[in-house]
C-alpha cells in the first residue's frame, strides 16, 4: 500500500512539473516568437509550392488552376518530406507530388470514368503518338529519352483492355531513370506523368 501511495505522489510530482514547464515555455515570448516564426515559414513553403502546382497543371496538362484554390499537405515520399498538392472542384480532380527540392513528381488531373463508350474506339497508335509528341514538345524528359512502351506484362495488359480509361507508355531517361505517361482516352490527352528515380 505504501509504494503504491509513493508511485502515486512520483506521478502527480511529474505531472506538476511537466505543467510547470510547459507553462514557462507557453509564456516564454522569446519561445513563443519562435513557433509563430515557424508557422509562417511553412505558410510562406507551402505558398510556393501551390505557386509551382499551378504552373506545372498550366505548363504541362493545360489546366488552369489557381494556387488560391489548392490544399496542400506534408507527406513522405521514398521516405523523404515532400509536398501533396490536391484540388477539386466538381468536374475535375487534381493532384501534384511535389518534393523540397521543388521538382514535380507526379502530376495529374482528371474529369473521371469515361460518360460513354465511345472512348473504347481510342486506339493505342493514336495514344502513343500523343504521348511522345508530349515528351518531345514539353521536354519534360530533357532531349535524351527512349520509348519503352509497356515497360511490363501488368502495363501491356492494362493497355491491351478496351474498357480501360487510360493508356500507359513508359520512358527512360537521364541514364536509368523511368518516367510513365498516362493518356486519357476519352479526352485524347495527357492526364498524368510520373517521374522515378
Amino acid at each position: 500500500m505504501k509504494s503504491k501511495k509513493m508511485i502515486l505522489g512520483a506521478f502527480l510530482v511529474g505531472i506538476v512539473l511537466s505543467f510547470g514547464v510547459f507553462n514557462v515555455y507557453a509564456q516564454n515570448p522569446k519561445e513563443t516568437a519562435i513557433i509563430e516564426k515557424d508557422i509562417a515559414e511553412a505558410d510562406i513553403e507551402k505558398d510556393k509550392v501551390k505557386e509551382i502546382a499551378s504552373d506545372a497543371f498550366k505548363k504541362y496538362l493545360n489546366v488552369e488552376i489557381s494556387a488560391e484554390d489548392m490544399d496542400v499537405q506534408v507527406i513522405r515520399y521514398n521516405d523523404e518530406q515532400a509536398y501533396g498538392v490536391f484540388h477539386t472542384d466538381g468536374q475535375r480532380n487534381s493532384a501534384a507530388l511535389i518534393t523540397t527540392d521543388y521538382e514535380v513528381m507526379d502530376l495529374e488531373s482528371n474529369t473521371g470514368m469515361p460518360k460513354s463508350e465511345d472512348y473504347q474506339n481510342y486506339t493505342y497508335d493514336e495514344a502513343k503518338e500523343v504521348a511522345i509528341n508530349f515528351v518531345k514538345e514539353s521536354k519534360l524528359l530533357g532531349e535524351d529519352y527512349t520509348f519503352l512502351g509497356d515497360r511490363d506484362e501488368m502495363m501491356k495488359e492494362i493497355n491491351g483492355q478496351k474498357e480501360a480509361g487510360s493508356y500507359y507508355f513508359s520512358f527512360q531517361y537521364d541514364g536509368n531513370k523511368r518516367s510513365t505517361i498516362i493518356v486519357d482516352k476519352q479526352n485524347e490527352r495527357i492526364e498524368r506523368f510520373l517521374l522515378e528515380d
